[in-house]
């Protein structure tokens, strides 16, 4: 059983199709500009949480919460640092067996400096 994730645009929108396929599903091979479509449509996404930190207090950035890593600053770190980890496996060729350590993040406000340089280096040319 495969899961794929199908991005479909509606004009400025974009909508998430999840399907279950059995079997083959060499019919639904990406190429280059299916890849950049998800890449924009990540950092559109990526930009939108990053904006809405400034409505987030210090206490609520690390309250316990259901998030998937305990609270909304750890849940933030993770995704941060599984973005630079395929980074550098897709441009330096490095394999990272290990999340970073982003210590200087301790604010709302400091997550979005923290996520600047990866997706300065992330962006498609």
């Amino acid at each position: 059983m495969a899961v794929i994730l199908l991005i479909e645009t509606k004009g400025r929108r974009a909508t998430s199709i999840v399907s279950f396929a059995y079997g083959n599903v060499e019919d639904l091979t990406m190429n280059r500009d299916d890849i950049l479509f998800l890449f924009g449509y990540h950092y559109w996404a990526t930009e939108r949480i990053l904006n809405r930190l400034g409505c987030v207090t210090g206490e609520q950035f690390d309250a316990p919460s259901p998030a998937p890593h305990g609270s909304l600053r750890s849940t933030l770190l993770h995704a941060l640092g599984a973005e630079t980890i395929w980074r550098q496996r897709m441009q330096e060729g490095l394999s990272p067996t290990s999340l970073p350590v982003f210590d200087d993040v301790q604010r709302p406000d400091e997550m979005r400096a923290a996520w600047e340089p990866t997706a300065k280096r992330c962006a498609p040319t």
